[in-house]
């Protein structure tokens, strides 16, 4: 999930910092445990040519929550995930498989560990 901060210069590093310290402290009120898992600054997870357009604060929320836009286009909810019999597409998850093909693409020698 994503914070997307419409300043520039110092004002906007100030906001950045104020909304990244106030996220940790953002718990389930019926559990008490924390919602987001990590915060990041979107400039030390991104490096490259397009790295101007991720967004300016990134948040690892907690397996049990998901954002969800529905509020509007700007603005966003936090929400349980949804139960088994619902599916959830738009789920990322830190695991998962990274599959590549190409010249340049070097092939695992047989016999090492994938």
């Amino acid at each position: 999930m994503g914070i997307y901060i419409n300043l520039k210069g110092e004002a906007k590093e100030r906001l950045c910092d104020e909304l990244m310290e106030a996220v940790k402290g953002v718990v389930d009120p019926g559990t008490g445990q924390p919602v987001v898992q990590e915060v990041y600054r979107g400039s030390d997870c991104y490096h490259g040519p397009y790295a101007n357009n991720v967004p300016d604060i990134v948040l690892v929320m907690d397996r049990r929550y998901a954002g969800d836009g529905k509020l509007s286009y700007y603005s966003s909810i936090v929400t349980d995930l949804p139960v088994k019999e619902k599916r959830d597409p738009g789920g990322h998850k830190m695991e998962g498989i990274f599959i590549a093909k190409g010249p340049d693409i070097e092939a695992i020698p047989q016999g090492l560990p994938v």
